[in-house]
């Protein structure tokens, strides 16, 4: 939602963290130049019983681009991050306020 881009924002500018970019919307030609320019991908799933129960073709995208993964969800996504040995996998629990 707009409220967390610009509390995400935000927290990049406060915390200086130079090598964080938010892209905003990207169209689906540019994705793969951005994927070879990263060195992580963040997912990040709102707790939510659809995204706990399934995998999202984004998560399906990062998985082919090879790079690590950091991803905030529950269930399967977090799952297969981890089967995969792909990256890392942090519970949407953790991070409530």
């Amino acid at each position: 939602s707009k409220p967390n881009i610009e509390s995400v924002t935000k927290n990049i500018s406060d915390s200086r963290l130079e090598i964080v970019v938010m892209t905003g919307l990207v169209s689906a030609g540019d994705i793969a130049s951005i994927y070879a320019s990263v060195s992580v991908l963040l997912l990040n799933l709102r707790d939510d019983p659809a995204f706990s129960a399934t995998i999202p073709s984004k998560l399906q995208s990062d998985l082919a681009a090879g790079k690590p993964i950091i991803v905030s969800s529950n269930g399967e996504s977090a799952d297969a991050v981890i089967k995969a040995n792909a990256g890392l996998a942090c519970p949407q629990a953790m991070l409530k306020p």
